[in-house]
């Protein structure tokens, strides 16, 4: 199979630090900590990623200058032309969330949905204040960690009151039936928001080649014992 010759070519490449102005010694994530809040400790690592995550998931429609396709994953968008709406994945709609094997109905915006994320964006408060003990802080808790752990924060082990083991991606994802359109526009929201921040065009073009190669192959192989595709259906 064709993927067999490139996987280790092509992870080999992503595991470079693909340079516009960084120093071949830092992330994105410390880099554009660093860059856009002065200095690169655990709190301005957080505090991007905090940013980077509020802006994928609510849209960029409170910012100025967003992007036009900053739409969010949780609102309606589009991606290569086909309508895309995943919030019926996180809001307890559908029995998405794998709980031993079991796919069960949970609510994942039970502590203010949207509206603690664009305050936090728009600047009303200085963080995003989901409601503490609902599954919608949990979740965001761990994303914070699991996503400053894709951009390379140095500090992500800060990020956590209390250390936790991140289920594999496979486990997590195996009753969402996502396919490549869903995967996709959910990664380039995220490339989107990275470049709001401040992330070059070449660092986001190779983290969004990154991303895709590692959650949107299908029955791509494991790394370091990890199944990390998230794909199930080709579209």
């Amino acid at each position: 199979m064709l993927w067999n010759y490139i996987s280790p070519l092509l992870l080999s490449l992503l595991r470079r630090e693909v340079l516009a102005d960084r120093p071949p010694n830092q992330s994105v994530c410390d880099y554009y900590a660093a860059q856009r809040y002065g200095e690169s400790n655990s709190t301005t690592q957080l505090r991007l990623m905090q940013s980077i995550v509020a802006y994928a998931y609510a849209g960029g429609s409170s910012l100025p200058h967003a992007e036009s396709n900053s739409t969010g994953i949780f609102n309606h968008g589009q991606f290569e032309g086909q309508n895309v709406y995943l919030r019926p994945w996180f809001d307890g709609s559908n029995a998405t969330t794998n709980l031993n094997e079991q796919a069960v109905v949970v609510d994942w915006l039970d502590g203010g949905g949207t509206a603690p994320l664009i305050a936090f964006l728009n600047g009303s408060t200085a963080t995003a204040e989901i409601k503490n003990g609902t599954n919608q802080y949990k979740l965001f808790s761990h994303w914070y960690y699991v996503f400053g752990k894709i951009y390379g924060c140095s500090h992500v082990k800060e990020f956590l009151e209390t250390s936790f083991t991140p289920l594999t991606p496979a486990y997590v994802h195996k009753f969402m039936n996502l396919n490549q359109t869903h995967i996709g526009y959910f990664i380039d929201q995220f490339i989107t928001a990275s470049k709001y921040y401040g992330f070059s065009d070449t660092d986001a073009a190779t983290l969004s080649t990154f991303m895709n190669a590692r959650y949107n192959i299908r029955c791509s192989p494991p790394v370091d014992g990890q199944l990390y595709a998230i794909l199930y259906y080709l579209s």
